[in-house]
């Protein structure tokens, strides 16, 4: 674990694994699948990484992402979640689309279907 008030370097996460179907009762919460990647943000006080669910760091692949997380008012935390992009030029309505996830890696990538700029 980290310091006091800071946050630990690294959570181990927990993966998903296949049922049959999902628990009932209310002991359980559920949620929608987003196509992306498992991703964990670390905050601390200005410095902020994005984590794969193996621990590597992809901060340089999603320089956007980080300015968002920049502006959470926050001095440090660790977020886990699902990176992911809402298809919103060319589909309506909006659906997850891991390749636009992959693309938005490449500085200046554009849709394969409308030719827009992927920003």
């Amino acid at each position: 674990m980290g310091k006091p008030g800071e946050p630990p370097k690294w959570i181990k996460p927990k993966l998903t694994r296949i049922a049959d179907e999902a628990p009932a009762g209310n002991d359980w919460l559920h949620e929608i699948k987003y196509d992306g990647y498992r991703m964990h943000a670390r905050l601390d006080r200005g410095k902020i990484q994005l984590l794969a669910r193996t621990g590597l760091d992809w901060s340089r692949r999603y320089p956007r992402t980080i300015e968002s997380l920049r502006a959470l008012p926050v001095k440090a935390a660790h977020l886990d979640g699902e990176l992911c992009c809402a298809a919103v030029l060319c589909k309506k309505p909006p659906t997850p689309d891991l390749r636009r996830v992959c693309l938005l890696r490449r500085t200046g990538a554009r849709c394969d279907r409308c030719r827009r700029r992927i920003v």
